[in-house]
């Protein structure tokens, strides 16, 4: 086994978000000289962090997270209103919340925080070690969105954002730092201006940054008791509206098996499942409308003699026509949807549910031309699957079990395609999706025409 297997997660501390505003200082004379956007553990030795992360570029098997400093909270407290005596309170009470208030540990932590030195009072190194015990015990932290981690080897720069290119990335970082020099800024924020400036002047001079895919943590510290937690990734919900028509549908279900997500799948039906007799002459009347017919017609637009078929069928023998395709086509449904949210090795997959939905007003196709998806799915299910009683607005979870509707005020972010038909959205659905709780967690709805490359 190669150790590159063994690794089972890198914690970054350090580096700063290309999208806020520097907490980190730039050079100052005679103190320091690097940059704000090079943090201590990276410039210490450019060359060999850059090598460090060129490796893990190289084996994305590795999940990379990354702490950055604007993550870590101060813990600087005062005894008086002109915040000029500082007191241990903050660094204390930290401590104590996070079980770390051993004798010695404690006598370190105080020779250090109240040294001449001044140092500040962040335990920067703590949130690292808080982020990877976490993630020894759960690896939920593997669900968080991705960002990237752009670096230098020669000046030790590390910056985290969301965008793709180190020029984009300069650029969000470039637009939030003040060098406009004013007329009562004292000599203090006049200098740091001019060294943001002559910062800002040698980043530009660099191109194509490497970048190294990450996962940022951010955390929650308790404002009374100290206690710090990681934010964990939020609980998203994607709702799909589908069908048997086509199989991107199911294409797009198992992108979002590979998110972390949980997935509503909601089976809508064609409109000839609810129409009780066959009108030949609609179409003619009604331009731009479909056609009417029966699930029966498209039962005899099958006439070739297949067993398999015919012997799927016999299961749901001694219903009406429409109850058989609506009753095969659930089924299928069903199977396939269970099939394809298993069906990718994924890490950290969510839970599928299937609501049965509505039945489409028009049929485009006529009963000649329309597909017979109970033809085209019978064999891609296994014969001992479970019969799934359609009755609109029913849940099911994958297993096959009826359970009480999707409470959708559990998840953090709602997500919702309208891949399919909206035949589900019935008053129960107006109702759920217009609740204020719900609504401010639908954070992106997608459309796709379904005839569009009809």
């Amino acid at each position: 086994m190669f150790i590159n297997e063994q690794i089972k997660g890198v914690f970054v501390m350090g580096g700063v978000y290309a999208d806020a505003t520097p907490m980190t200082m730039p050079s100052i004379p005679n103190v320091l000289n690097r940059f704000s956007s090079a943090t201590m553990n990276q410039l210490y030795h450019p060359a060999h962090t850059a090598a460090f992360f060129d490796m893990l570029a190289q084996n994305r098997n590795i999940p990379v997270f990354t702490i950055t400093n604007n993550v870590v909270d101060d813990l600087t407290t005062f005894s008086d209103a002109e915040k000029k005596v500082k007191t241990m309170d903050g660094v204390t009470k930290f401590l104590a919340s996070n079980r770390l208030d051993g004798d010695f540990v404690k006598k370190l932590a105080d020779v250090h925080y109240t040294s001449q030195y001044n140092p500040p009072r962040k335990a920067f190194d703590f949130y690292a070690a808080a982020a990877l015990t976490h993630f020894m015990k759960s690896k939920d932290l593997c669900d968080l969105p991705q960002s990237r981690l752009f670096y230098s080897a020669e000046y030790g720069l590390s910056l985290v954002g969301k965008s793709d290119t180190w020029e984009a990335t300069l650029e969000s970082y470039v637009s939030r730092i003040d060098t406009k020099v004013d007329p009562g800024d004292s000599d203090f924020i006049k200098t740091k201006k001019e060294y943001f400036h002559r910062e800002i002047s040698v980043m530009k001079t660099l191109e194509h940054l490497p970048k190294l895919p990450v996962r940022d943590i951010k955390f929650n510290l308790d404002l009374v008791s100290k206690e710090l937690s990681l934010l964990k990734p939020p609980k998203r919900l994607i709702i799909t509206s589908g069908d048997t028509s086509d199989v991107d549908g199911f294409l797009a279900l198992a992108e979002y098996s590979k998110t972390g997500a949980d997935a509503l799948f909601v089976m809508n039906y064609p409109g000839y499942v609810s129409q009780i007799a066959d009108d030949d002459s609609y179409h003619l009347s009604h331009p731009g409308q479909g056609y009417k017919y029966t699930s029966e017609q498209v039962f005899k637009s099958q006439t070739k003699d297949i067993p398999a078929y015919s012997e799927f069928l016999q299961r749901y023998e001694n219903l009406s026509a429409n109850e058989k395709m609506k009753g095969a086509m659930t089924d299928i449904a069903f199977a396939i949807t269970q099939k394809v949210w298993e069906d990718l090795p994924t890490k950290n997959r969510g839970s599928c549910f299937f609501c049965i939905g509505g039945i489409n007003a028009i049929n485009p196709f006529s009963a000649k031309a329309v597909k017979n998806e109970i033809l085209v799915y019978h064999n891609s299910i296994p014969k001992e699957s479970k019969l799934i009683k359609p009755d609109e607005g029913t849940f099911y979870d994958m297993s096959g079990t009826q359970r009480p509707e999707l409470d959708l005020q559990q998840y953090d972010e709602i997500y919702m395609d309208f891949n399919g038909s909206m035949a589900f959205f019935d008053d129960k659905w107006r109702t759920r999706l217009s609740d204020p709780a719900v609504t401010k967690k639908v954070l992106f709805i997608a459309m796709y025409p379904p005839l569009a490359n009809f």
